[in-house]
């Protein structure tokens, strides 16, 4: 094995499991308290929050499962994604806009948003995959 591949998989498999960790700690109080989690949604003005609250929910906690396993990783990135991608549009970027008010600070303030890094992270596993210490490369072996 190159150095370069050895590398790559450290690093594909700290961020599988560091981000996995968070989503799935994370969504156990959700799941757990869905009333509390569709309040929430309600009060960021998601649409369908008795519909979309519980389904992220379980994405959260199924994916997260998913990455630490590092199995189906790719489609657990991308559905972990568009869960970031909804939390920027309906939190982040409306809280920028309303507590900032000059153009390089919201620009800098989108940028240090975790979800925009967890965005950036699950890009990553779903372009490159779970790297070798996993279900995965198991599966296609």
């Amino acid at each position: 094995m190159r150095p370069q591949t050895r590398t790559a998989d450290i690093w594909l498999l700290c961020c599988r499991i560091s981000v996995g960790l968070m989503f799935l700690i994370g969504a156990v109080k959700k799941v757990t308290d869905l009333d509390w989690f569709r309040d929430e949604f309600v009060a960021l003005g998601a649409p369908f929050p008795h519909l979309t609250a519980p389904v992220t929910a379980w994405i959260e906690l199924v994916g997260g499962a998913l990455l630490i396993l590092g199995a189906f990783t790719r489609v657990a990135a991308a559905a972990l994604a568009a869960t970031m991608v909804g939390a920027l549009w309906l939190s982040v970027i409306p809280a920028i806009g309303k507590n900032f008010h000059t153009f390089p600070d919201r620009v800098s303030n989108f940028f240090y948003a975790p979800e925009w890094l967890l965005l950036l992270i699950l890009a990553l596993l779903v372009s490159m995959g779970a790297g070798r210490a996993s279900v995965d490369s198991r599966r296609h072996a």
